[in-house]
């Protein structure tokens, strides 16, 4: 924010920049910086009762097994539609999700 009573902005050369993660609309208060690729409605708060115990978390990462084995089944369309929007958020380089 240029001066403090001023709305947000982007910065000077900030749309070539951007990645679009989404972090400026999600945290700014409630339509206070709009993106021309994403709306608020797009993208979740985050509240703190969302935020997981880190013990949650620890048994999470360390519960985590490689499946090399799989049934033949065929997993519905919507499903790894779903799969692939949530995990188009994991952290990568430069945002550049490769993967």
């Amino acid at each position: 924010m240029p001066e403090r009573k001023s709305p947000p902005s982007l910065a000077d050369g900030g749309e070539e920049r951007c990645v679009s993660c989404g972090h400026c609309v999600s945290i700014c208060a409630p339509a206070a910086l709009s993106h021309k690729s994403m709306s608020p409605e797009d993208l979740p708060p985050v509240r703190k009762e969302g935020i997981p115990h880190p013990k949650s978390v620890e048994l999470l990462l360390r519960s985590r097994r490689s499946v090399r084995v799989f049934k033949k089944k065929k997993v519905p369309r919507a499903t790894l539609e779903r799969i692939l929007s949530v995990a188009r958020y994991a952290p990568s380089g430069s945002n550049s999700q490769m993967v």
